[in-house]
């Protein structure tokens, strides 16, 4: 399932009163993210993903995402199993002067999926580091 989620930043937020927005996913293991950042940032928007009190992304709790027309984009292995399934997306922009609106799409493949493609992949390494191809 692939979730879709705008957070739109006020113009001057400051870092320390971000905007916080909760969003509801479905039980599964999150495979794949994106955050994508319309032109006109130019840095200055900065964004960050929690579960629960933890900052998952960036991964580094003292980093934030920022950029200018563009996506960062990962696969990624998250397991979200036990409800409440929810994540909080954030974010400020210290110095701007519009507001600015940030996309962040989730996809949450159900877990015997998401295990059987951890599994394939495990095997294809162990195959190839057998066979000299990788170390």
């Amino acid at each position: 399932m692939l979730h879709d989620f705008a957070l739109t930043i006020p113009a001057d937020t400051k870092a320390d009163s971000p905007v916080e927005k909760k969003i509801y996913l479905t039980y599964g293991v999150i495979t794949h993210v994106e955050v994508e950042f319309h032109p006109g940032c130019n840095g200055m928007v900065e964004v960050y993903i929690r579960h629960g009190l933890h900052q998952v992304w960036p991964t580094n709790p003292d980093s934030k995402f920022k950029t200018d027309g563009g996506v960062i984009a990962w696969q990624e292995y998250h397991e979200m199993f036990y409800p409440p399934f929810d994540l909080v997306i954030g974010g400020y922009s210290p110095g701007t002067a519009y507001d600015h609106e940030i996309i962040f799409r989730f996809e949450v493949t159900p877990r015997e999926v998401a295990e059987r493609g951890k599994l394939s992949a495990t095997i294809l390494n162990t195959l190839l580091r057998l066979l000299g191809v990788k170390k």
